[in-house]
Formats: structure tokens, sequence, C-alpha cells
């Protein structure tokens, strides 16, 4: 999101990576539904459900070029069922200027 000039390459894959590393985690735990497909194993959301819908959403975003809904199709529907959630639509995610 900053200047091309402030951005250092070598930092940029291995961040990558980690990102990815970390959703291939959550992917796996949501591609086993828990109770009712929420990723805590809840029968309800949990802070669990929250923080991973933003965080993917988030990465979604500012990084679209990880392709994050080609790569976890589980996670991408349970952060579209957080994202139909009344609170999660009182609060819709900004637009980043580019």
């Amino acid at each position: 999101m900053g200047p091309a000039d402030k951005l250092h390459p070598p930092w940029i894959e291995p961040n990558d990576k980690q990102v990815l590393a970390g959703f291939e985690h959550l992917d796996a735990i949501a591609s086993k539904g828990g109770r009712n497909g929420w990723i805590a194993g809840t029968t309800t959301t949990s802070q669990a459900d929250v923080t991973t819908a933003i965080a993917y959403t988030f990465a979604s975003t500012v990084r679209p070029g990880l392709n994050l809904a080609g790569r976890f199709h589980p996670l991408s529907q349970l952060t579209r069922r957080c994202e139909a959630l009344p609170a999660f639509l009182k609060a819709p995610v900004p637009s980043i200027p580019r």
C-alpha cells in the first residue's frame, strides 16, 4: 500500500508465505466444519470466527495477488457466512484508496 520505492522485495515473499501458511491452517480447520460450520467448533459464532473473517477479508483486499478465494474455499465460505451476519453488515469494510 505504500510507495513502490519503500517496498522491500526480500521481505515480501517470506511474508506472503507466512500469510498463506496461516490461512492454510485455518482453511484445514474450516474444512472440518465443526458444529454448524464455525471455526472453533461451537454452535454459534465465536471470536475465532470474527477474527478469522476479518483477517481473511483484510488480506484479500490488500493483497489480491494472493488469490485467497481461489486457494481456500472453506475459509472463503466461512468468511461469506460471517459477513452476512447483522453485525458485519453494520460495519462494512471501507474501500482502500489506490
